[in-house]
C-alpha cells in the first residue's frame, strides 16, 4: 500500500530517540578530548613574578663588591688602666705633674689646667700613697771602671732628675723622669713599715713609715739609697709622780683587738733644724735633726697629745697646723721659741668629715691677701678657711665633688690641685675662695 502526506504516528519516538542517543555520543567524546588536554590557567589569576639569582652588579668604577666583615679584635685592655684614676695625692713642679695611684704614678703636662695631657705611667709593685719632687742629682762614678789603653776609664754618669714615690708596703721608688714621656726607675729601698708620706731636704729625704716610724734616706747615689737616721719607737712618756719600778700586774687585763698601733707615723715636714711628725694616735711630735758622724741623730723636743688621729702637718713658724682626722683641724703653738710657754692648742675647727689634709700657701704675700688654710675632707671635699683670726676661724669657700678629697696641692695663681680618689685629678680656680671655679674636668 503506498502511503502520502504525514508520516505514521509510531515511526515519530524512534527518531527522537535516536538524535537523543547521538546527542549523548557526542558529549561524551567532548568530555574524552577535555580530559588529555593540558590545563589552561584562568585569565583572571595573577601569576607569582619569576625572582632570578643573578650575580650582583660590580661597582660603577669597574672594582670588586666590598663584602662585610667583623671588626679585627682590638688589643686586650690593661686591667691596670682602671686604677690609674684612683688617686691619693698630686705633685706638681712647673708644668709637670705627677699623680699618686693605685697602679703607679702617673705624669701629666699641666700646663694648660683645662686640659692636662697624660705622658707615662709608671707601674710600681703597691699602691702609692705619696710622691716627692727630689730634682736633679749627679749619681757618683762607679765603684769600678773599665780596662782601657793607659789605664781605666771612668765615664761620668748623667745626671738624673728625681722623682720618689711611697709605696706602702713596697716601700720607696726613685724614677728619673728627665723625660717625662720615657721615665724610668733607677733605685729603691724596701722599708721596714709602711712608707706614707715623703719629704725631701736635699741629700736627705724623710719618709713617714707608717707602723716603722720615721726614717731619713742619703740619696747620694740614686741606685742605692740608705737608710742613715732613724726612729722606730716614740719618745718615751714622763713617768707620773710617785712612780716606782716595780711592773704593773697586767695577769688579768685582757687586751682589747681594735688597739691602735702603739707608733703609726702618717706625715713628717722638716722645718729649718726641727723635723714635725703627724703620728696618728700619738699627736704630734717634734725632733731636733742634728749633724753626725754618719749621718743626722734625732732628739726628741715636744709631744703633743691631739684629739683625734693626727694625719697630716703644716708649719708656720711655732705654729702648727694639724688635720687631726675626725677631730677636724687643731692650731697648736708649739712655744719652741719661748721656753717659758707652754704648748697649747689655739684654735681648732671642726670639719664635716674626716679632716685628711692641711695646706698653707707659705708664698702668698700676707700683706696683700689674708692668710688662708686650705683642708681636705673627705666626702666633703674641699674647704678654705680665713686664718687671719685663730680665735675665730671661718669658712670662705667649699668645693664638694662627687667623689672624696685626699689631699690638696697648692699651685701658682690660685690653682689648687686635688687628689680627687677614683675620679682622678681635679683642678680649681681658688685665687677668690668665696667663689671657687672648677676648671678640669669641665663641670
Amino acid at each position: 500500500m503506498t502511503t502520502t502526506g504525514i508520516p505514521h504516528a509510531r515511526f515519530v519516538p524512534r527518531r527522537r530517540l535516536r538524535r537523543a542517543a547521538a546527542a549523548l555520543l557526542l558529549l561524551a567524546a567532548a568530555a574524552t578530548c577535555k580530559r588529555g588536554s593540558p590545563p589552561v590557567p584562568q585569565p583572571d589569576v595573577a601569576l607569582a613574578p619569576l625572582v632570578l639569582d643573578v650575580p650582583a652588579a660590580k661597582p660603577a668604577d669597574g672594582g670588586t663588591t666590598p663584602q662585610a666583615t667583623a671588626e679585627p679584635p682590638g688589643p686586650p685592655e690593661d686591667p691596670r688602666e682602671a686604677l690609674t684614676l684612683r688617686t691619693y695625692d698630686v705633685l706638681l713642679d712647673g708644668s709637670i705633674a705627677c699623680r699618686a695611684t693605685t697602679a703607679g704614678v702617673v705624669i701629666e703636662e699641666a700646663a694648660q689646667p683645662e686640659r692636662p695631657r697624660r705622658l707615662s705611667v709608671v707601674h710600681l709593685p703597691g699602691s702609692v700613697n705619696d710622691v716627692a719632687w727630689i730634682g736633679r742629682v749627679q749619681p757618683p762614678r762607679p765603684a769600678t771602671c773599665p780596662e782601657a789603653p793607659g789605664g781605666p776609664v771612668c765615664p761620668i754618669p748623667p745626671p738624673v732628675t728625681l722623682v720618689a714615690a711611697a709605696a706602702g708596703p713596697a716601700g720607696v721608688f726613685l724614677i728619673d723622669v728627665t723625660d717625662p714621656e720615657h721615665p724610668s726607675q733607677v733605685g729603691t729601698f724596701d722599708t721596714a713599715g709602711a712608707a706614707m708620706r715623703l719629704a725631701p731636704a736635699p741629700p736627705l729625704l724623710w719618709v713617714a713609715d707608717g707602723s716603722g716610724g720615721v726614717l731619713a734616706l742619703d740619696l747620694a747615689d740614686p741606685a742605692r739609697p740608705k737608710a742613715v737616721a732613724g726612729v722606730s719607737e716614740p719618745p718615751a712618756a714622763p713617768e707620773p709622780a710617785g712612780a716606782t719600778d716595780a711592773p704593773a700586774d697586767t695577769s688579768l687585763v685582757d687586751a682589747p683587738d681594735d688597739l691602735p698601733p702603739a707608733f703609726y707615723v702618717r706625715d713628717v715636714v722638716p722645718f729649718g733644724e726641727r723635723l714635725f711628725v703627724a703620728a696618728s694616735f700619738r699627736g704630734l711630735l717634734v725632733y731636733d735633726v742634728r749633724a753626725a758622724p754618719g749621718g743626722p741623730s734625732l732628739e726628741p723636743r715636744l709631744t703633743f697629745d691631739t684629739p683625734g688621729d693626727a694625719r697630716a702637718v703644716a708649719v708656720d713658724g711655732d705654729r702648727v697646723w694639724v688635720a687631726d682626722g675626725p677631730s677636724g683641724l687643731q692650731v697648736i703653738d708649739t712655744a719652741l721659741h719661748r721656753p717659758d710657754a707652754a704648748p697649747a692648742v689655739v684654735a681648732t675647727y671642726p670639719t664635716r668629715d674626716v679632716c685628711r689634709d692641711v695646706k698653707l700657701d707659705v708664698n702668698r704675700d700676707k700683706t696683700l691677701f689674708p692668710p688662708v688654710a686650705y683642708l681636705a675632707v673627705g666626702d666633703h671635699g674641699l674647704e678654705i678657711l680665713d686664718a687671719s683670726d685663730l680665735s675665730s676661724l671661718s669658712v670662705l669657700g667649699r668645693h664638694v665633688p662627687r667623689r672624696p678629697v685626699n689631699r690638696v696641692t697648692v699651685g701658682p695663681n690660685g690653682l689648687l690641685l686635688l687628689a680627687n680618689d677614683a675620679d682622678g685629678l681635679m683642678i680649681v680656680d681658688a685665687a677668690d675662695p668665696t667663689a671657687i671655679r672648677q676648671i678640669f674636668p669641665a663641670p
